[in-house]
């Protein structure tokens, strides 16, 4: 039996996801693959609440010396979407509107960001920020001579991102994180395949709510309170 390398030695980007500084724990499991010295280890990034890792070294026939992660998660924007992603995200606007009267909800409103420096977020796009959904207590006003807003400077009060199956939730957080930076109020974080909604009122606090426990999500910030059944039905 191989021993496992040591965790300082795995890549950068594993090393990230493993960190607890990241405010949650992943909202799904995780599979690394990484070849090291012709050695294969497989990384099973597991459960909800802590992070854990499981080692199973096998050999393999085709190895590199280089560091190899095989996983297809994406360190940026989604631009495919998927069937899950899609729906909750319709189902979300929906059920935001209906239940909120005071709420003006957009879906993938361009956010004009460009008097901002937020470099150290590591994020896709310099000059706009793309939520899937946002919404405002009070709705941006378009100029008189104006017949619409390309892009909007004002920041939404919330703001929720939905994690796609090959994206990164590293990336969401740090977009989330930079959200609260800009203004925004509240924060939630949506997982459609284990059917998770987190709600954060600051980057490093948040709660949690599974279809399996609990039958609303409530975001206290925002006075927001939605049948999570009726999200992931």
């Amino acid at each position: 039996m191989v021993s496992p390398p040591d965790f300082k030695t795995l890549p950068y980007r594993l090393q990230t996801l493993c960190r607890t500084e990241l405010g949650v724990p992943p909202l799904r499991p995780q599979r690394f693959r990484i070849e090291i010295q012709r050695e294969r280890y497989d990384y099973d990034f597991d459960c909800f609440w802590h992070y854990h890792l499981q080692f199973s070294p096998e050999r393999s026939k085709d190895m590199s010396d280089s560091y190899e992660v095989e996983n297809n998660a994406i360190d940026g924007e989604d631009e495919m979407g998927s069937l899950n992603h899609s729906t909750v995200q319709i189902k979300l606007g929906h059920l935001l509107l209906m239940t909120n009267k005071n709420l003006s909800v957009a879906s993938e409103l361009s956010l004009d960001i460009s008097q901002y420096d937020l470099r150290s977020y590591r994020l896709e796009g310099k000059n706009e920020l793309k939520p899937d959904i946002c919404a405002y207590l009070e709705r941006p006003i378009i100029p008189n001579k104006e017949d619409d807003l390309v892009t909007v400077s004002k920041m939404p009060d919330l703001v929720i991102e939905i994690l796609s199956p090959r994206q990164a939730i590293s990336y969401l957080i740090r977009k989330i994180n930079a959200f609260f930076e800009l203004g925004t109020k509240s924060c939630w974080l949506v997982n459609p395949s284990q059917q998770i909604v987190t709600v954060y009122s600051q980057p490093n606090q948040h709660k949690t709510f599974d279809i399996e426990r609990g039958a609303e999500v409530i975001d206290e910030v925002m006075n927001i309170r939605l049948p999570i059944q009726e999200i992931f039905s």
